[in-house]
């Protein structure tokens, strides 16, 4: 079998290493070199020559290319590293996203009529609850309370975004002691907690919730009279 020096001289390079090219010299007798001399193998070894080996030695063989091996399994794995660690790394230096701020108010339906009107107050120290429920299991998978203040307006700041789940803001309890019964169709309000769905602003506006008065407000008639005349008109 004949090997040619090209590829002999291109492991040797490969491994780089004294002990490795002492070994291959001694491995094969038939190259009786100095190991002190100062050109490199290619000179050392006729470029063109052909060495003749009728047995191969697989020791050889193996000290020749176990460093390139090596070499390959180390950098898969330092680039297997760098993917793992990566991710990771650039998380904790992408700066922090803003977050979400849901908006509401809470009003005291006064004519019972189902919606706000003219006649319509708003309530304050309210108390709203913000829930998130898996779209699998509808279990409850987020929670977070808040109070209005003087105008009847709450807010809350949702750090997380909630894109697999449904959330809603929900009525809890009013502090007026005439308009605590919760209004049907209007005791929750969908609030959409993702960035998934091109809205740029991080603010989210919940539709109004509200309560009814235990009592017809005097004037509702008349303020209903009008919103029915305009709704004939249209």
């Amino acid at each position: 079998m004949t090997w040619h020096i090209t590829f002999l001289y291109y492991a040797l390079q490969c491994s780089g290493t004294f002990t490795t090219r002492f070994a291959f010299l001694s491995l094969c007798p038939s190259l009786q070199l100095p190991h002190t001399h100062p050109l490199p193998f290619i000179e050392i070894l006729n470029f063109n020559s052909v060495l003749t080996h009728p047995q191969p030695n697989p020791l050889l063989l193996l000290l020749l290319l176990l460093p390139s091996v090596t070499i390959i399994m180390a950098s898969r794995v330092v680039l297997l590293l760098a993917m793992c660690l990566l991710p990771a790394m650039v998380a904790a230096i992408r700066p922090a996203k803003n977050p979400f701020c849901v908006k509401g108010r809470v009003y005291c339906d006064l004519c019972r009529a189902g919606f706000e009107t003219s006649a319509t107050s708003y309530i304050a120290g309210a108390e709203v609850i913000l829930q998130c429920r898996s779209r699998v299991s509808n279990e409850v998978v987020y929670t977070k309370r808040g109070w209005t203040d003087s105008t009847g307006a709450y807010t809350m700041y949702v750090d997380e975004d909630h894109a697999d789940e449904v959330c809603n803001a929900k009525l809890v309890s009013s502090p007026h002691p005439q308009c605590k019964e919760a209004t049907p169709g209007r005791d929750q309000a969908l609030v959409i907690l993702t960035r998934n769905n091109g809205i740029a602003s991080d603010d989210r506006f919940a539709n109004a919730m509200g309560f009814m008065s235990q009592e017809v407000a005097s004037g509702c008639a008349e303020i209903l009279r009008q919103y029915q005349e305009f709704d004939n008109e249209n």
